[in-house]
């Protein structure tokens, strides 16, 4: 493989073309362009060079070298460009280098030496426009070629996918066609559809199909309907059904988590009764801002049949194990699928009693609920804590949370209700229905304790939660011979972590946050869902926390903060910094400030009391010479705004 100096250059460049969007390149300092030409021909050749760029490349492009013809002074570097999802789009291009002071250097246009330096040379110049002429002679012959010989081959992998699916059932298809569309696998997706297009289109129909297609699957497509094909929102639920009698395979696509929204649908015809069987692609998504017709009783029909469908495919999996059944649930949350969740209810707790229809707002409230327990990702590298159950004969209420609880919201807990129901633990969409069930089967007295234990049993599950959360946050190791951070070091992680507050990112800020005290209650967890909420309120107001200065004192790096909780009130807390085996961390139980009203004053008092019982003298003594030098510095902010 040649690796020249002029290659690399081009390499570089055509590299940033393609990936750089939209185009940013400096044409004096990243092309040859002559430093002679004026400024307005610059801003000319500029918007050549993007009108190239966005004529040549799209996403998912793949480049390959192709050939080069190099000279001492200049040298033409020639490069393929494909994309797997568009056999058509095949470019020859050209990057014209030129050897200069700063190196090898592209020419400003792709594919020509026109507006480069050349010493006012004619007969260079003469030499150089041949050149441009001979590359863009070469590119004419042998691009067309070469799209005819991919246009064949990729026809060839479409013959191949229709002779795999030749005998698959139109339902088959149908999901055989999602998965292609999802994996980026073009050839099959088309393999899917009528080779001969539909009525309803003109004569290009193909054409059209195969250009919707490929855009849509390229993610470049501008039609919102597409998404329910290539790229459904997690969580969100999806059936296929096949209608003989209308000749139609139905996708029905639905987001349980949203207030109220019917079930969008998709219908493919299917073109004939026998195999091979093809499917026509929906007009919907062939046309943005095309519906079908405006039909209520059509929707409520499609609405109706997609709730018994899912119902059907969803049926009731009992579990003889109360914990099982719990892990399941957890899993489903976990993983955002309704179906999994809806496998826990029995039919007698999902379905209304006279009409039999599922009861899909109560499911779809207490799976929202179950949902929105936190707003964390999950991590798959910390575990729940176990679940805390209560129970009695045949009912129990189960309280569960995420492994990592998001403090800046308050419904971490979440409370689940079972019923067992002929030896089999069912889950119950409403604590309404588990009231009134378990009110069928316990007497006052029974009832009365149930509901003492169910209290008492969340409260103690909190208590857990909070220490568990604990576990996360580590405690600083006396023995180890810590150093503060640089200046440089203690800046940075103080953005950091205030960024992290700003976005409530809860793992992040324990990974990052450090114990000096021991602890066995709540306290940290509280102070950093303070923090999260005064960040917000930053944000809120619009005045962005301020750094005033920065001092060291042994393994302790101090930050002196100025931070707003109204647009006229300042607060001065003081971030204390250090080391914990090589990384940096916040000490999350330092809540110790300038004082600015009684409130503080307190609070301040109650810190420095428990900091005096838990950490060493000398350490104690070193915090304190740090926070004395940030009284002095707060008070001369505070005072100076007083002035002002």
């Amino acid at each position: 493989m040649n690796n020249s100096p002029a290659k690399l250059a081009a390499d570089a460049f055509i590299t940033k073309l393609n990936q750089t969007k939209p185009l940013q390149i400096d044409l004096a300092t990243e092309t040859a362009i002559s430093p002679y030409i004026p400024a307005y021909k610059k801003k000319r050749i500029y918007g050549r060079l993007k009108r190239q760029v966005n004529s040549y490349f799209m996403d998912g492009d793949t480049i390959t070298f192709d050939w080069l013809v190099d000279t001492e002074n200049y040298a033409a570097v020639s490069y393929q460009v494909r994309n797997p999802l568009n056999p058509q789009h095949l470019h020859i291009i050209t990057v014209a280098m030129c050897k200069t002071t700063k190196g090898w250097l592209p020419a400003p246009q792709l594919g020509s030496f026109q507006n480069i330096y050349n010493g006012y040379s004619e007969q260079l110049s003469d030499e150089l426009d041949q050149l441009s002429k001979s590359l863009q002679k070469n590119t004419n012959k042998r691009q067309p070629s070469l799209r005819e010989d991919a246009s064949k081959q990729f026809q060839r992998s479409v013959a191949e996918y229709r002779q795999q699916l030749a005998e698959t059932p139109p339902k088959e298809l149908a999901k055989q066609f999602l998965n292609y569309c999802r994996n980026q696998q073009l050839a099959g997706a088309l393999a899917c559809l009528n080779p001969m297009g539909t009525s309803r289109l003109n004569q290009n129909a193909w054409r059209e199909i195969h250009r919707a297609t490929a855009s849509a699957i390229a993610g470049s497509h501008k039609i919102n309907k597409w998404e329910i094909i290539t790229s459904p929102p997690a969580g969100s639920v999806q059936v296929v059904d096949f209608s003989e009698t209308q000749s139609q395979v139905t996708l029905y696509h639905w987001n349980p988590l949203l207030a109220s929204s019917p079930p969008e649908v998709l219908n493919f015809s299917v073109d004939q009764m026998q195999p091979p069987y093809f499917l026509e692609l929906p007009v919907p998504l062939m046309h943005e801002g095309y519906e079908y017709a405006d039909d209520h009783s059509a929707e409520e029909h499609q609405s109706a049949n997609f709730y018994q469908l899912l119902n059907k495919q969803s049926q009731y999996q009992p579990l003889d194990s109360l914990d099982d059944a719990i892990d399941k649930l957890q899993n489903a949350i976990k993983t955002n699928d309704f179906k999994s969740y809806l496998q826990l209810v029995a039919p007698e707790l999902r379905l209304e009693q006279k009409n039999k229809q599922i009861l899909i707002n109560t499911l779809k409230v207490s799976w929202r609920n179950a949902i929105g327990q936190s707003s964390l990702p999950i991590d798959s590298t910390h575990s729940p804590l176990p679940a805390k159950t209560c129970l009695t004969r045949n009912a129990a209420i189960a309280y569960t949370a995420p492994a990592i609880i998001d403090l800046a919201n308050s419904k971490n807990i979440h409370t689940s209700y079972w019923l067992q129901i002929d030896g089999h633990w069912s889950l119950v969409p409403s604590s309404q229905r588990f009231t009134r069930e378990i009110n069928k089967s316990l007497d006052e007295d029974e009832l009365s304790k149930f509901n003492v234990l169910a209290s008492t049993s969340k409260s103690e599950f909190k208590k857990q939660l909070n220490k568990y959360q604990l576990l996360n946050i580590q405690q600083v190791d006396w023995q180890e011979t810590a150093t503060a951070p640089s200046n440089q070091e203690a800046k940075d992680h103080t953005n950091k972590y205030l960024k992290l507050l700003s976005e409530a990112n809860t793992n992040e800020i324990l990974q990052n946050s450090l114990l000096i005290c021991p602890e066995d209650d709540s306290a940290p967890l509280t102070q950093i869902k303070y923090a999260i909420q005064g960040s917000q309120l930053t944000k809120k107001i619009g005045i962005p926390d301020e750094i005033l200065a920065t001092s060291s004192n042994g393994r302790w790096h101090a930050v002196s903060l100025k931070t707003h909780t109204t647009a006229e009130q300042a607060d001065y807390p003081m971030m204390l910094i250090t080391t914990h085996h090589g990384k940096t961390k916040t000490v999350i139980d330092f809540k110790v400030k300038y004082i600015t009203h009684l409130g503080i004053q307190l609070r301040n008092n109650s810190n420095w009391k428990k900091l005096e019982e838990n950490i060493p003298a000398e350490e104690l003594e070193r915090i304190r010479e740090l926070f004395d030098k940030h009284i002095k510095l707060a008070e001369s902010d505070y005072k100076a705004n007083q002035d002002d």
